[in-house]
């Protein structure tokens, strides 16, 4: 099935994610939104900025689901799910948009649940910086200009790790807080100037299911922006339907 069904341990663990949904329904409904308001695969760009390890790309990942239906992707991401091109690869993405065309970047980290429900068994650098922090592996003394990604982490979760350590469940605020690490970043790095085009953004938290489970996202911001930065948001798509009085 899609997802796992109440009484699985997975079950359980997913419910540490509020509003996750099966990689299908996102693309699903995101196309249905987008393709309302114009957006085809030959006026639009793909990006994405999520980390490079291959469960996120691989067949079955969100990012592979959305590149069949809206062409190949520009890849912005580093370790974490970080856009560590910065603005010299957005400048370079944005020279790629068709003529009046727009982009559409989907961004965030990921966190894995295993079979009998176990969050982050298979660790990312997300987890494995802020394991860093809490044993006070931090700071320049510990930086190594050979792995500067992962200093860039460390760094900007040193400040929040006592507050994720104190959480009921620290894995799922550390996912979190690595989405809105990484959310500010993407804030940093984007030019919103595409001429008449306009920037589609869809961040969350990328969940890795065991075998026998579709890959969910967390959607935590789905948005459409213009040049001057009004902003649709379309994050009600994911909300169920409401039942009525």
């Amino acid at each position: 099935g899609w997802s796992p069904s109440s009484g699985n341990p997975c079950f359980e663990a997913l419910a540490r994610f509020p509003g996750a949904l099966p990689r299908t329904a996102v693309a699903n409904r995101v196309r249905a939104a987008l393709e309302a308001r114009g957006f085809s695969q030959e006026n639009t760009l793909l990006a994405h900025s999520v980390c490079p390890d291959e469960v996120n790309s691989q067949r079955g990942a969100l990012v592979e689901l959305l590149r069949e239906r809206w062409g190949e992707p520009f890849a912005l991401g580093g370790l974490g799910g970080v856009p560590f091109a910065g603005k010299t690869g957005f400048r370079a993405l944005a020279g790629k948009v068709p003529e009046g065309g727009h982009v559409f970047l989907t961004f965030g980290p990921h966190m894995s649940i295993s079979q009998d429900g176990e969050l982050g068994r298979d660790p990312g650098p997300w987890q494995e910086a802020y394991e860093q922090c809490c044993q006070g592996h931090c700071g320049s003394d510990y930086e190594d200009p050979a792995d500067l990604h992962a200093n860039w982490l460390r760094a900007r979760l040193a400040p929040r790790a006592s507050t994720i350590a104190a959480s009921p469940c620290p894995l799922a605020a550390l996912a979190t807080n690595a989405f809105e690490v990484v959310r500010d970043q993407v804030e940093a790095v984007l030019d919103n100037r595409l001429g008449s085009g306009c920037l589609v953004l869809l961040g969350g938290v990328q969940i890795n299911m065991p075998f026998g489970f579709e890959e969910h996202f967390m959607p935590l911001v789905f948005e459409v922006r213009t040049a001057d930065r009004l902003a649709v948001d379309l994050l009600e798509i994911f909300q169920p339907p409401s039942t009525g009085a």
